[in-house]
């Protein structure tokens, strides 16, 4: 979406996913149990904001949020994002695991359970993360 008006920026992002991608960052796939739940979010009139567009939006939303809670939600991990609104909003329906906010590194909605995470994750070939971003204490 950022090709046309930032086409720098764009490209910062697309490297930075590729090296992402390339990690071994564990990704969550979408099964039919986060389907299901998906479909459920998608019905909260209060949410529906987060995967239909109004008419006026200058931003297309395409329900990236609802998928990434509900995934959450049915595998028991928490979010982190820096974008916490539509989550904590998303929470008054439905109870996420947990939310962190890691550039505040602060929990919002702290975690159901505590548990220690043993994998460490590699960093891409780069090292770094994207700009904002901060890893917690003592994780790096």
């Amino acid at each position: 979406m950022l090709e046309d008006a930032n086409p720098e920026k764009a490209s910062e992002l697309s490297s930075w996913l590729d090296d992402i991608l390339a990690s071994d960052i564990p990704f969550l796939e979408m099964d039919a149990r986060i389907a299901r739940l998906y479909a459920r979010m998608t019905c909260v009139p209060a949410l529906r904001h987060l995967c239909v567009p109004a008419l006026n939006a200058k931003r297309l939303k395409l329900g990236q949020d609802l998928a990434i809670a509900a995934t959450a939600i049915v595998k028991d991990a928490p979010v982190a994002t820096m974008n916490t609104k539509d989550f904590l909003r998303i929470h008054r329906y439905f109870t996420l695991p947990g939310l962190f906010n890691p550039q505040q590194n602060r929990w919002l909605i702290p975690p159901r359970q505590q548990k220690r995470i043993e994998k460490t994750i590699t960093l891409p070939e780069t090292g770094h993360l994207p700009a904002g971003f901060q890893m917690g204490p003592g994780s790096g």
